[in-house]
C-alpha cells in the first residue's frame, strides 16, 4: 500500500472513535490525535498533508479538503461542491502561496484562500484523473504526476505531457515527483526512478543502481541536495554518486514499505511507513514511532507526513485519523540506531591491531541474535573480509554500508582478522567469535 493507498482504496468511514491523546514520544515531544470525534474532519482516512508559511495545515481526505489553523478546523468542500466526497490526494504550495490540489475525478485545482481555479478542459485533454503528486519547481512550473497517465507540465500558460511513448519516462504509472536544488525533476514510478533535467533523462532501476525495488512512492530532497527515495523495500539515500539503503535489518525503520517523506526546518527526514513513523537527522540519529511509544494503533498504516514551521510533525493514517507530534528533540547526542546489548559487547570486545587514521570502525555484536554490526563514519560502501588464522578468506561481503547486519551463525568459531576496506581507507581488527 502506497502513500495514497494505490488506486484500490477502501471508501469506508471509520465509526470507531479515538479520544484526543497526549503522551511522551520515544525521546522528547508530545502527541495529539485528531479524528471525527474531536475535530471537523469528515473522516478518519487521511490521504494528503501540507503545511504552508501562513500556518495553515491542509488535510486531504476521501471526503474532501480540510484546513486546520490555530485551533480552528474548516471544511473547504463547502466552498467548492466538486470537493464534496472527492478524494483529495496531494498538495503543493507555489511561490505566491496558492494551494494546488490533486483530486481523483476533477484533475488539478488551485486555491488562493478566496478564489478557486479549475482546469476542466485540460483535465479532459490530458486525462488528469487520479492525480498522485504535484511538485513545483524554482520557476513556479507545476509537475503533475498522474496515475496511469504519465507526467503533466504546466508553466502558467502552456501544458505538456510526458509518457513512455514520447519520452524516456519509465512508466505511465507515476507515483511522485520532487525537484532538487539544481531544478532537476526526480520522478518515481512503478518501474523505477527517472531524472529529468529539462533536456535529457537518466534512469535508475534495480538493474543499474542500488535501488532495492522499482516501486518508488516517495521522494524528498534535503538542504544538502541529497535525494531520499522511498520504495516498498526500504529507504535510499543518494548523494549523486553513492547509494545507501536503510531497511528494517540495519535501521529502526518500522517497515520497509515507505509511503511518504518530509524534510523539516532542521533538515531532519521524517518517514511514514505501513507500521509507524521514523525520523533521521544529519548526525545519523534515528527514532521510531510505533504503538509502543505513540498513540498509533498497531493496525494503523501511515499514508502521509508533513512538517510545519512551528516544529510540529503530522502523520496521516489510513483509518485512524491524524497524529501530531509536537516539539520532538532527540534525548541525547549519542542516541543511535539501538542500545547495545551490554553482556554481548563485554564478552566479545574486539582489539585493534592496525590503527587507521581515516576510518574508525566499531564492531557491535548481537551474538544471541546471530549477527554483528559494523559502524563507521563517512557513509561509504565497504568490502568486508573475514580471514581465518590460516590466512584464508572464509567470507567476503561487497557493498556493505555502516549499520547493516552481518549474519555469523554459519561461521566456524575461532579467531578472525576482520578487514574493512572503503575507497578511501582501510581498517583491520582482530575478532574472536566464541
Amino acid at each position: 500500500m502506497t502513500a495514497k493507498g494505490w488506486i484500490f482504496r477502501m471508501r469506508l468511514r471509520l465509526t470507531a472513535c479515538w479520544l484526543m491523546a497526549t503522551m511522551s514520544a520515544a525521546a522528547q515531544g508530545s502527541w495529539t490525535v485528531y479524528n471525527t470525534t474531536n475535530s471537523k474532519l469528515g473522516g478518519n482516512t487521511i490521504l494528503a498533508l501540507a503545511a504552508d508559511t501562513r500556518h495553515n495545515l491542509w488535510v486531504g481526505t476521501p471526503e474532501g479538503l480540510f484546513r486546520f489553523k490555530g485551533r480552528t478546523w474548516t471544511d473547504l468542500s463547502a466552498d467548492n461542491s466538486k470537493l464534496e466526497g472527492q478524494y483529495v490526494n496531494c498538495f503543493a504550495v507555489d511561490r505566491d502561496g496558492v494551494l494546488w490540489i490533486g483530486t481523483d475525478d476533477y484533475g488539478p485545482l488551485a486555491f488562493d484562500g478566496t478564489h478557486w481555479l479549475e482546469f476542466e478542459q485540460e483535465t479532459r485533454r490530458y486525462n488528469m484523473k487520479l492525480i498522485h503528486s504535484i511538485a513545483i519547481d524554482v520557476n513556479d512550473v507545476k509537475w503533475i504526476s498522474v496515475t496511469l497517465n504519465g507526467l503533466v507540465r504546466y508553466d502558467g500558460r502552456d501544458w505538456a505531457k510526458y509518457t513512455p511513448d514520447d519520452s524516456e519516462l519509465l512508466s505511465d504509472f507515476v507515483l511522485c515527483t520532487a525537484v532538487d536544488r539544481a531544478n532537476r525533476k526526480w520522478i518515481g514510478t512503478n518501474s523505477g526512478l527517472c531524472l529529468y533535467n529539462g533536456r535529457s533523462w537518466t534512469l535508475f532501476t534495480t538493474s543499474n543502481s542500488h535501488l532495492p525495488s522499482n516501486i518508488v512512492p516517495a521522494i524528498a530532497v534535503d538542504g544538502e541536495n541529497v535525494k531520499w527515495v522511498g520504495t516498498d523495500k526500504g529507504l535510499c539515500r543518494f548523494d549523486g554518486e553513492r547509494w545507501q539503503v536503510y531497511n528494517t535489518g540495519n535501521s529502526p525503520l518500522p517497515s520497509d514499505q515507505i509511503n511518504s517523506l518530509a524534510i523539516d526546518a532542521q533538515g531532519r527526514l521524517w518517514v511514514a511507513t505501513t507500521k509507524g513513523g521514523a525520523v533521521f537527522d544529519r548526525r545519523e540519529r534515528w527514532a521510531a514511532f510505533t504503538p509502543e511509544n505513540s498513540p498509533m494503533p498497531a493496525e494503523a498504516v501511515l499514508q502521509c507526513v508533513a512538517a510545519d514551521e512551528m516544529g510540529t510533525v503530522w502523520f496521516g493514517s489510513d483509518f485512524y485519523g491524524l497524529f501530531a507530534l509536537h516539539g520532538f528533540e532527540f534525548a541525547a547526542p549519542e542516541e543511535k540506531v539501538a542500545p547495545k546489548p551490554a553482556e554481548a559487547v563485554a564478552a566479545t570486545a574486539p582489539t585493534e591491531t592496525v590503527p587507521a587514521a581515516t576510518l574508525d570502525v566499531k564492531v557491535v555484536p548481537y551474538l544471541d541474535l546471530g549477527y554483528i554490526v559494523l559502524k563507521y563514519s563517512g557513509g561509504e560502501e565497504a568490502t568486508i573480509a573475514f580471514v581465518d588464522n590460516r590466512g584464508e578468506t572464509v567470507r567476503r561481503i561487497e557493498h556493505y554500508v555502516s549499520g547493516k547486519r552481518i549474519g555469523i551463525n554459519r561461521l566456524p568459531k575461532g579467531r578472525y582478522t576482520l578487514e574493512v576496506q572503503t575507497a578511501k581507507a582501510r581498517k583491520t581488527l582482530k575478532y574472536l567469535l566464541k
